[in-house]
């Protein structure tokens, strides 16, 4: 009887470690994939900037051509 209440403490405990071992990975999983997510939402609002100013530009210098056009002819 001693045999099967040290197994099963025994049992126990590595079904205990295993548990906090699994519970872990599975919130290292969630972290990695959240961060990941995040970095991806971040890459996308950068590359929205990166657009937003390239067309703040074009038009600059579409602006600047016309003033120069305008300065030439008068």
């Amino acid at each position: 009887m001693e045999l099967v209440k040290s197994m099963l403490s025994t049992a126990s405990q590595y079904g205990i470690a295993i548990f906090v071992l699994m519970s872990l990975n599975v919130a290292l999983v969630s972290f990695i994939f959240l961060a990941w997510k995040q970095g991806i939402k971040e890459r996308e609002e950068l590359f929205q900037v990166i657009k937003d100013n390239t067309a703040a530009y074009t038009k600059l210098q579409e602006t600047i051509n016309t003033l120069i056009q305008v300065i030439k002819h008068s």
